[in-house]
């Protein structure tokens, strides 16, 4: 009789055990109405205090109140509220900007993918601290580049109806500074502009010293484009035919007339960390349709995959574009839909950022 008792309580015993370590969230929790209330003012609060989009508010209801995740709901408030304190502690290793750094957070927490096994701090130290500010880089192999510890710069003057060529070039340079010093270091180029002395000055972003740098053209002995790969022993000649009324000046010329469709088109296609084969070939058809010269489908290929939009210039860009028609707003809207429908899964980020433009070209606005 007593071993009977004695199995029965160890039985008991084993049987709550067991129920008591599964995940509180997998039974329905009751809860009162005013709790009800002030949950959902907890979410409108974060909505509100971090700028959420509709699609994300949906998210953090769905995967955590709508099934009673309270829990880990309070977990991703206070997520939410120590991103400053994690782009303090990792910041410098990311080279993020404070909002770039709160946006990738944001996405993070807000995909439903957060737990005790996939915490932001884990997320930022797995991705966030292998990101280069200005643009992510295909390596980080900072000890293989030998830059001089004390730069030397030319003195530049410029004409006063100075022109520039914008630029969007992923580069690894050799170059011979002032002191004839040699280095090579990854930059990227952001515009060309002509001297007074008939040389080109390259402004650009440097990689390895984490600073803005101008390079003169002629001092460049050898670049290589980290994009595409290809190799040039005379960058002189590169750059000058952007001038030039060639194939490439002339698709320099069609991505300076249409450069606001281009950065916005290549952000949404970049948002998801990629920029695959079927996404530029929709890009290289949106330009096509739009510039009315024939294009070299090559060149036009190596231009795309070349190009890069941070969150800065595109939102500079819809703004630009919310001012034209509704006719091209919405050309812009549905080519950006067809670029996310290549995914077979679509990614929080690209979800985002189409809602974003959506919303700032006021799309449902105008098909009311």
């Amino acid at each position: 009789m007593i071993l009977t008792i004695l199995i029965i309580i160890i039985a008991a015993w084993i049987l709550y055990s067991i129920t008591s370590r599964k995940e509180k969230s997998f039974y329905p929790v009751i809860i009162s109405s005013e709790e009800k209330i002030n949950r959902h003012k907890d979410l409108e609060l974060l909505a509100s205090q971090f700028n959420l989009s509709d699609y994300f508010v949906a998210n953090l209801k769905a995967n955590y109140l709508d099934n009673h995740k309270f829990v880990t709901f309070d977990k991703v408030k206070n997520e939410l509220h120590n991103i400053e304190n994690y782009h303090k502690t990792y910041g410098h290793e990311s080279n993020l900007s404070f909002r770039e750094f709160q946006k990738e957070c944001i996405h993070h927490i807000c995909s439903g993918v957060y737990d005790d096994n996939n915490t932001l701090e884990l997320f930022v130290k797995n991705n966030l601290t292998k990101r280069i500010q200005n643009r992510p880089l295909p390596n980080k192999q900072a000890d293989k580049y030998n830059v001089p510890e004390n730069e030397s710069f030319d003195e530049i003057n410029f004409p006063e109806d100075i022109s520039s060529l914008k630029l969007n070039v992923l580069a690894q340079i050799n170059y011979v500074d002032a002191k004839g010093q040699e280095s090579e270091r990854r930059i990227t180029m952001k515009s060309i502009s002509e001297t007074y002395d008939g040389d080109y000055v390259i402004q650009s972003y440097c990689h390895e010293k984490n600073a803005q740098r101008m390079f003169k053209l002629s001092r460049i002995t050898r670049l290589v484009d980290m994009e595409t790969g290809e190799v040039f022993t005379d960058a002189n000649k590169y750059f000058l035919d952007r001038y030039k009324d060639s194939p490439l000046g002339l698709i320099t010329k069609c991505f300076q007339e249409l450069e606001a469709e281009i950065l916005v088109l290549t952000f949404v296609a970049r948002a998801d960390g990629y920029l695959r084969k079927k996404e530029r070939e929709i890009i290289a058809s949106f330009i096509s349709q739009k510039y009315s010269e024939t294009l070299d489908s090559t060149i036009l290929e190596s231009e795309i995959r070349r190009t890069y939009c941070d969150s800065g210039d595109f939102r500079t860009a819809l703004k630009k574009i919310s001012k034209k028609p509704i006719t091209e707003k919405k050309l812009i809207f549905e080519t950006a839909n067809n670029i996310i429908a290549t995914d077979k899964k679509l990614d929080p980020m690209e979800l985002g950022t189409l809602e974003l433009i959506e919303k700032e070209l006021g799309i449902k606005k105008a098909n009311a």
